[in-house]
């Protein structure tokens, strides 16, 4: 948008630099040629209103005004908005040939019709009173032609066909979907020669005729609407808003880039998640343009959010509505700032207060401690009156911060949401239209800083005739599901699966979410099962009333070596401590042969069901730890 309205300026400034033009005024205009244009005359329009009849110097002839232009400030509120309005006749008491904003006339026509006797039309500018900083307003053509009896348009998404009344479908990224104008028509003597169809993107088809297909690349709202042009060169006057939903992308918080390696034999359960997106057409709620904090006591930013969306006298109602405050920026010891936000009606709250703030040395984001005029990296920070952080000065004393480099490190206060030093809910009663002006002051010197932007939040519900949608994704089965490889176990909901694989390897899991667009998503993770170990009981021995070693292990792992000490052989390697035991069976029955085992960490092989150990030379003494199965405790 913004590129298109630089391209905008550029060609206004061109043409009023070679032709001469009549900016609009409040009067009467005889004329069959020139160009038409708001009082700007290059730049923005003013906020005057104005009424312009302009009429025929040919008799019989109506007047057509083709708009090579036309870019009015528009609002989701329509009573907020500017408005252009044409009448059929000498007055405003003829009839309304509509009411026209944003770009609705742009490359357009609008020519008096044949029950227009006097020719004339009667155009009137209507500012919302609001200021324009940015709207470069309009320029039409004048001139005369045969009186129109105007074409009517009857449009309708065909495919896929809408659920309900309203002509509205929601689709999917990529999509195509067909429009037919079939239902259009001329008035009696003339015919039909252009459908002109625009698909809110940007695009505007002017050449497949009564039939089109269009495909919307981006999520979002788009109000297709269709112009029909007879032979006369009269465009229909009437329009269909033929409404298109294009999904939103899902995120995977829990799976995103995730990769797994676990040992094989291993069950693992996959556990999915996914979380929709919100769109909404609500307008910007932030001024952004990189501002330096100069250092020095006293020196201020303060900017103001102009809001006009709301309706007229609209106000905060309750503490609810405003969700948080918000400012991207860097800068050195918070200790010395002082921040405040003042509403329309003058109510200040302070976010931060100076000398009580605490925070000292802190810094806010990624500043450059160097007293240089160098920018650093900005860091978001809320106000918002239901905050669990604290102030500024709590959460730093609570070591909510985070270490920082550049020509001086140090701690910076997290990113994050915080209590303002005021309370935000006294701004409870404050219009909502209206200045909303942000104040920051550098009280103390040797520090600086940048503002990269600040901004609120508001109840999207304050806003009306916004457009916000949240596909959803369903519990069921159809809605979200695993696929993969080896598969064992799956619960009612598809959501939690158990799988085994047949052996060592990496495999591919991937979660599918299907919302109620109809559009599918999906996110994969990768799983490695390693090789498992061998286990060995080592070599086969034959006992013959000696000394044996039975030596445990893992096949391709040497074994460790364990302490003797007087006859004390240790079992080594659990959790890596060593327990000494002393094993000292009579089995030639002379009190001097020991069998000792050695085993080394991990698994073994059973070779005895159970044997008992005893502090002592026989089972009569306290029994003080056993080997079942090959555990030992």
């Amino acid at each position: 948008m913004t590129k298109f309205l630089s391209i905008l300026f550029f060609s206004l400034c061109s043409f009023y630099a070679s032709s001469q033009i009549t900016a609009m005024y409040t009067g009467t205009l005889s004329a069959c040629g020139g160009t038409i244009a708001d009082d700007g005359l290059g730049g923005p329009y003013t906020n005057a209103n104005y009424t312009l009849t302009i009429c025929p110097d040919v008799p019989g002839d109506v007047i057509q005004l083709d708009f090579s232009a036309f870019a009015l400030q528009t609002s989701p509120n329509g009573n907020n908005s500017d408005y252009l309005s044409v009448f059929d006749g000498p007055n405003t008491s003829s009839p309304s040939l509509g009411d026209y904003t944003g770009s609705s006339l742009q490359g357009l026509q609008v020519t008096g019709t044949v029950n227009n006797p006097s020719g004339c039309l009667t155009i009137v500018f209507s500012d919302n009173g609001n200021g324009n900083t940015a709207s470069p307003g309009f320029e039409a053509a004048i001139s005369c032609t045969t009186p129109c009896a105007p074409p009517t348009q009857n449009s309708v998404i065909s495919d896929p066909t809408p659920t309900g009344p309203e002509q509205s479908v929601s689709i999917c990224i990529g999509d195509a979907i067909d429009f037919s104008g079939a239902g259009s028509f001329a008035e009696p003597g003339f015919s039909l020669s252009q459908y002109i169809w625009n698909f809110d993107d940007g695009s505007i088809d002017s050449l497949s005729g009564q039939s089109t297909s269009h495909t919307f690349n981006e999520p979002g709202e788009y109000v297709v609407t269709l112009t029909v042009e007879d032979n006369n060169g009269c465009q229909s006057l009437n329009t269909t808003p033929l409404q298109v939903l294009v999904s939103t992308i899902p995120t995977f918080p829990e799976l995103n880039n995730i990769t797994e390696t676990t040992c094989f034999g291993e069950q693992v359960i996959l556990q999915g998640s996914s979380e929709s997106t919100q769109w909404t057409a609500l307008p910007p709620q932030v001024v952004a343009g990189t501002t330096y904090l100069a250092d020095g006591a006293g020196f201020s930013y303060s900017t103001s959010l102009n809001f006009d969306f709301f309706d007229p006298g609209a106000t905060l109602t309750t503490c609810a509505d405003l969700y948080s405050v918000i400012v991207n920026m860097e800068h050195t010891y918070m200790g010395d700032l002082g921040i405040s936000i003042t509403c329309p009606n003058g109510t200040t709250v302070d976010l931060v207060t100076w000398g009580t703030n605490g925070g000292g040395g802190t810094y806010l984001g990624e500043a450059n401690d160097d007293l240089s005029t160098t920018e650093g990296i900005g860091w978001d920070y809320f106000w918002a009156p239901n905050a669990t952080n604290g102030t500024w000065g709590q959460a730093a004393a609570a070591g909510l911060t985070t270490p920082v480099g550049g020509p001086t490190p140090g701690n910076a206060l997290n990113s994050g949401t915080y209590a303002a030093s005021g309370n935000m809910c006294d701004l409870v009663g404050c219009p909502l239209n209206g200045a909303w002006t942000f104040t920051v002051t550098d009280n103390l010197g040797a520090d600086n800083g940048y503002i990269f932007y600040w901004g609120i939040n508001f109840n999207p519900a304050l806003f009306p005739g916004v457009t916000t949608f949240t596909p959803s994704i369903g519990i069921d089965s159809d809605s979200s599901y695993w696929t993969g490889p080896n598969i064992v176990v799956i619960d009612a909901d598809a959501d939690i699966a158990t799988i085994d694989p047949p052996g060592p390897g990496t495999y591919d899991y991937t979660y599918h979410v299907v919302n109620n667009f109809g559009c599918s998503f999906d996110s994969t993770i990768q799983i490695t099962f390693t090789e498992p170990l061998t286990i060995t009981a080592g070599p086969d021995l034959i006992y013959s009333c000696g000394d044996l070693t039975l030596q445990g292990g893992f096949q391709g792992i040497p074994t460790p070596s364990c302490a003797q000490d007087g006859g004390v052989f240790n079992y080594c390697y659990n959790n890596g401590e060593n327990f000494t035991w002393t094993f000292c069976p009579d089995v030639q029955n002379d009190g001097v042969s020991f069998m000792t085992f050695d085993f080394i960490a991990g698994q073994m092989e059973n070779f005895f069901e159970t044997i008992n150990i005893y502090d002592g030379p026989d089972a009569t003494f306290p029994q003080i730890g056993n080997w079942n199965d090959g555990d030992a405790t």
